[in-house]
């Protein structure tokens, strides 16, 4: 149960009996000390629907030097009184209106049990009139009772759900989804319900076999899927069931364009070079062959010019 405090409200508090209704005293039993209008400024208790809410009072406040004790108390048919909550360990140094939320009282009868559920929260004005008259004091129905307009009939049991996180409050609806279903289970004897949301499998519809256990799920994607791959060339996969494959030496791998595959090239198995580079190689090496082929002429014609001299040097040496 979310308490938002409008502060100015609380002050006005602090000036009045507030939140003891207008017939409270707010005089201890021994008549010797009167509660301080500044230490308690609001309250609101959320009660069983069987409660008379006319019925709760200040039973006791306990000041001392560092903290503050506080106990609610409620008239039952048979003029019994039960404390139903305790606001406890309030430290004196708090900031002014504070808000601090109850803690239920244990009850020894089962009648009484629905009080165990009761939730509420206190607004703590300030401590400085309190600390100057430290003590334990008591109060009846009568000096200490609290007004009607401030309790309400129906328990905030539930008072949040939290999902990562984010916290809902207000009104919450939870719903089953998809293949989801929630049991709800009354205990008559503890007075809870305990809801349990778990897997509806036996909603799923054209399956080989219906799902109970590991072993029927394993079938159940083996018939689906396929089998599974268990080892690959008989090396198995590693403790996290996973298989690495990496490309060695000028091997590289990749992933299909489509994603249902793996790839592996060989770059060094690719040609180098394009069909103009080749063209041009073999225009240069006829080119070359040429030029070889006009060197070999013109060798050739020194070589007989050579020839023709020596012939006629012999000759003009003959007598």
């Amino acid at each position: 149960m979310a308490y938002v405090p409008l502060l100015e409200w609380l002050d006005d508090n602090s000036h009045r009996k507030f939140p003891l209704d207008d017939s409270a005293s707010g005089i201890d039993t021994t008549g010797s000390q009167t509660l301080p209008t500044s230490l308690i400024t609001d309250l609101f208790l959320c009660v069983p629907t069987s409660a008379d809410v006319t019925k709760f009072f200040l039973k006791s406040v306990l000041i001392g030097r560092y903290f503050v004790n506080i106990e609610i108390s409620y008239v039952k048919p048979d003029t019994s009184e039960i404390v139903v909550c305790r606001f406890t360990n309030i430290p004196t140094s708090q900031a002014n209106n504070s808000v601090y939320y109850a803690e239920p009282a244990e009850q020894a009868i089962t009648a009484d049990l629905p009080f165990t559920k009761l939730t509420g929260a206190i607004v703590i004005g300030r401590c400085t009139e309190a600390l100057a008259m430290p003590g334990y004091y008591e109060f009846t129905k009568v000096t200490g009772l609290l007004l009607s307009s401030r309790i309400s009939q129906g328990l905030a049991v539930l008072q949040q759900i939290t999902v990562g996180s984010r916290i809902y409050t207000g009104n919450i609806i939870l719903k089953e989804g998809s293949n989801v279903k929630m049991t709800p289970i009354y205990d008559a004897g503890t007075d809870t319900t305990t809801i349990t949301i778990d897997a509806n499998i036996a909603s799923l519809a054209d399956l080989p076999v219906p799902l109970t256990d590991d072993a029927s799920v394993l079938y159940n994607l083996t018939v689906l899927y396929g089998r599974p791959i268990a080892t690959i060339n008989g090396i198995k996969p590693s403790a996290g069931y996973d298989f690495q494959i990496r490309g060695l030496d000028c091997t590289t791998d990749g992933v299909l364009a489509s994603g249902a595959g793996i790839t592996f090239t060989n770059p060094a198995c690719q040609p180098c070079c394009d069909k103009s580079m080749l063209d041009a190689a073999y225009a240069a090496i006829s080119e070359l062959n040429k030029r070889y082929a006009r060197m070999e002429s013109y060798y050739e014609n020194i070589g007989r010019n050579v020839n023709e001299l020596q012939a006629r040097m012999v000759a003009l040496e003959i007598p």
